[in-house]
């Protein structure tokens, strides 16, 4: 019996510490035609955002948080991704520093 208690004491707590580790969550983030294909976009600390570039051409990824602080994420050649972990809450900007029309805003809470 005391086997059995033990594993039902095991079971019970995964299942209350499962939503209290507030998995993260991913969202793609598509380029197409010199543009991203949303204008803004809210998510938890620890979210990824996946940029694919589904342009025939290199984009160059930036993203400038409140303080106007730049991370820049390099050159991002046709079909390839790049992949960033928002771990602070705020407001950013991510903006392709060769297509200026491209901006996307975040706010991570």
């Amino acid at each position: 019996m005391p086997l059995l208690r033990r594993a039902t004491f095991t079971v019970v707590l995964i299942a209350l510490l499962i939503p209290m580790l507030g998995f993260a969550d991913d969202y793609v983030i598509n380029q197409t035609k010199s543009l991203f294909d949303k204008d803004a976009v809210t998510v938890k600390q620890g979210d990824k955002l996946i940029f694919r570039n589904n342009d025939d051409y290199t984009h160059n990824i930036q993203i400038v948080n409140e303080a106007g602080d730049i991370n820049d994420r390099g050159l991002q050649k046709s079909g390839q991704n790049i992949d960033y972990i928002f771990g602070q809450a705020g407001h950013y900007l991510v903006r392709c520093n060769m297509h200026r029309q491209m901006h996307l805003e975040v706010t991570v809470k």
